[in-house]
């Protein structure tokens, strides 16, 4: 396996999932050589360290908006986090192993109407419907 891929110990490929706006997957990081006796596959232990987000510019113009975004998206992935089961503490059963990336890719023109509170409710929502997919297959 090459030292660039994350490891899946279930069946060589993470899962992912999409919505009409949000798409989720795998999240490749560079490792360090194979002979570094610090590469050992150690469990993550802080959840925050498996989600990682990638909100362009040209979708959301407003940095107050993309923040809003990430901040929205990093509560809805504890919140699935904490619902898991405890007996999953590496999450090996019904959730990705190893670091996930959610990327916003498109954006519809209803949300420029919105207010920033009902925004942030049809993303938490998209969101919840889009971590329900990857938590569940």
């Amino acid at each position: 396996m090459s030292p660039t891929r994350p490891a899946n110990r279930r069946s060589g490929r993470q899962r992912r999932a999409r919505t009409e706006h949000f798409e989720i997957g795998p999240r490749r990081i560079a490792r360090p050589a194979a002979t570094d006796p610090t590469t050992e596959d150690l469990p993550l232990a802080d959840p925050r360290d498996l989600l990682h987000l990638a909100i362009p510019k040209r979708l959301l113009r407003r940095a107050v908006d993309r923040n809003a975004l990430r901040r929205v998206a990093r509560e809805a992935w504890l919140a699935r986090w904490r619902a898991l089961p405890s007996n999953q503490p590496t999450m090996q059963g019904s959730a990705p192993v190893g670091p996930s990336l959610l990327r916003l890719t498109s954006r519809p023109q209803q949300w420029a109407q919105l207010s920033r509170p009902a925004r942030k409710r049809f993303w938490r929502a998209e969101i919840d419907r889009l971590l329900l997919q990857l938590f569940s297959a």
